[in-house]
């Protein structure tokens, strides 16, 4: 799936519900998340600095039902990682961590999900990057409630298989997605399976930051 897949989910879930403001409408129709980030304390008390943000824009001409209108959708990315030792490799920045915030569309007063359908691999890969490759290779092994932006949330952690620097490394995917004001967020983390990060993993999800609000 390419890099727009999740903004069309928020044109498509317009279109699905009929949307009269989206099909009547003449100016553009702009749907901005607002920025998702990890506690800088918290980030850092766990060897994680940020590596980077990213806004991803979808703005393109869609035609529902005979009328076409602009649409305009941008998400937003922070992505944090720590380095990991890899012996012969040397040091690499393995151990990857993000928070994605795209924003929840409102038709008739009830507020549709734009990541409800997306795989966890798909959603851990857009959330962290720092791997070439991210494929699930099996069930949940775990899924523990947390508290996060004052919503109880469900992380589950899976077996997966990832290739860094041409080399194939097993890891664990941690992934959960949680609603907060007019966004949708997900947070997500990959490590290598030999490296334990479970525990700050949680502790990072626990302490996200979004629109100005903490957890």
């Amino acid at each position: 799936m390419n890099r727009t897949g999740l903004l069309v989910a928020v044109v498509v879930a317009l279109a699905a519900a009929g949307c009269v403001g989206f099909l009547l409408g003449d100016n553009p129709a702009r749907f901005e998340a607002s920025t998702a980030t990890i506690d800088n304390d918290t980030a850092m008390s766990h060897g994680y600095e940020l590596n980077r943000t990213e806004d991803w824009t979808f703005d393109r001409n869609v035609t529902v039902e005979n009328r076409t209108r602009r649409v305009i959708v941008t998400s937003r990315a922070a992505k944090y990682g720590r380095e990991i030792d890899f012996g012969a490799l040397g040091s690499q920045r393995a151990a990857v961590v993000g928070v994605l915030s795209t924003p929840g569309v409102s038709v008739a007063g009830e507020v549709i999900n734009p990541v409800r359908f997306r795989g966890n691999a798909d959603l851990a890969t857009r959330a962290t990057s720092g791997y070439e490759s991210l494929e699930i290779t099996g069930n949940a092994t775990d899924e523990t409630t947390i508290t996060t932006l004052g919503t109880n949330t469900t992380v589950s952690t899976l077996p997966g298989r990832a290739t860094f620097d041409g080399v194939a490394v097993d890891v664990l995917v941690h992934v959960t997605k949680v609603p907060h004001g007019d966004d949708y967020l997900v947070a997500a983390a990959v490590h290598p399976e030999r490296v334990e990060d479970r525990a700050a993993v949680l502790d990072m999800f626990r302490n996200i930051r979004h629109g100005g609000d903490g957890g």
